[in-house]
């Protein structure tokens, strides 16, 4: 609902226009006949730093400790004195701030446009659904391969045709693995 919310208070501001946000960081990178885009390469060192400082924090912090404890087993955490509201509540706000530095990051690499973020939300989920449920590690490492196929079909075939491909791929091997690459296979 709340994602709702926020996609038609932009729509109400932008209306059904495509705003381009120019990249901050000009300038790219050679390497061989290979061309990267700082402002790519500035994501990619962002994203990377990000994923372990949530790990570290979920890993190595009582905070983390406490988020697993209300995760895997809300009743003992709140019996241990964990509110788990607070937890579920800050959780929350993570994900959120988290989503919000993801759209920042994106949004010079594409058009702004109202429903810009369904693509990527969808392919999320696929990416969570591939690699599993329950441990850090497993949504990192479909990503990856969600991620590694988006980019890399479309040199090959058609860009339609590789998104479709990534999703039938990604639900055939759900049907043959439902509980993903590591499911529950710790943080």
């Amino acid at each position: 609902a709340l994602g709702l919310i926020i996609r038609e208070s932009v729509r109400g501001l932008i209306g059904g226009r495509y705003i381009s946000v120019p990249e901050p960081i000009g300038g790219s990178l050679t390497v061989g006949v290979m061309h990267f885009s700082s402002w790519r390469l500035t994501i990619i060192i962002i994203t990377s730093i990000v994923m372990a400082g949530s790990y570290l924090l979920l890993a190595r912090t009582s905070f983390g400790l406490r988020v697993r404890a209300s995760l895997e087993n809300p009743a003992l955490a709140r019996a241990s004195g964990i509110s788990t509201d607070a937890i579920y509540g800050a959780t929350f706000a993570f994900g959120a701030a988290l989503a919000g530095l993801a759209g920042a990051l994106i949004v010079p690499v594409f058009t702004l446009f109202a429903d810009l973020g369904i693509r990527f939300l969808i392919q999320g989920f696929v990416a969570v659904m591939v690699g599993g449920v329950g441990s850090f590690a497993g949504p990192v490492a479909g990503a990856s391969i969600i991620g590694t196929l988006s980019a890399a079909l479309p040199w090959v075939i058609s860009p339609v045709i590789a998104d479709v491909l990534v999703f039938v791929l990604a639900i055939a091997f759900i049907k043959f693995r439902p509980q993903g690459l590591m499911s529950g296979k710790g943080i």
